[in-house]
């Protein structure tokens, strides 16, 4: 089993990365991604550091991006948690172990949002800062639109 760390050195505003994967989740086109690194929409305008970023700029500033059945989600270090996966697909590395446990800030304790649950199809992404709230994601037509956007998010650099 490989421990996937989220380490980085930059701070963001955890709530703003929720609310893009909400953003996200209701209006998908707010996550297709362009050319440019910052996305314009209604959907975003006024949130600042990530969540201001289209999908292929957010890919860019993940470590990790994985797709997955949640088989364990545990504390963590204070107010951490770590997700364990049976792994499906590596999107960012484009390889990895069959299982990861990754660490995260615990979305829960940062954004009042409820946890992944065990037996769950999940999407996680994985931001180079440490103390950034992951995006996880249940719904296959996310999976697709982020599976897209990797050849595009692997070739820049993170603007953030």
């Amino acid at each position: 089993m490989a421990r996937t760390p989220a380490e980085g050195k930059r701070h963001h505003n955890p709530p703003a990365v929720l609310a893009t994967a909400v953003a996200c989740l209701l209006l998908g086109s707010a996550c297709s991604g362009s050319d440019d690194d910052h996305d314009t929409s209604t959907a975003t305008q006024g949130v600042t550091d990530y969540a201001e970023l289209t999908l292929p700029a957010t890919v860019a500033c993940s470590t990790t991006v994985v797709e997955g059945q949640v088989v364990k989600v545990a504390d963590g270090d204070v107010g951490r948690m770590v997700t364990t996966l049976k792994v499906t697909k590596w999107l960012k590395p484009a390889r990895g172990p069959n299982q990861a446990e990754i660490d995260t800030v615990d979305i829960a304790a940062a954004t009042h949002a409820a946890r992944p649950t065990v037996g769950s199809h999940v999407l996680v992404s994985v931001f180079e800062d440490r103390d950034a709230v992951p995006l996880i994601y249940t719904d296959p037509k996310i999976f697709d639109t982020w599976e897209a956007a990797i050849p595009a998010g692997i070739q820049r650099n993170c603007p953030v």
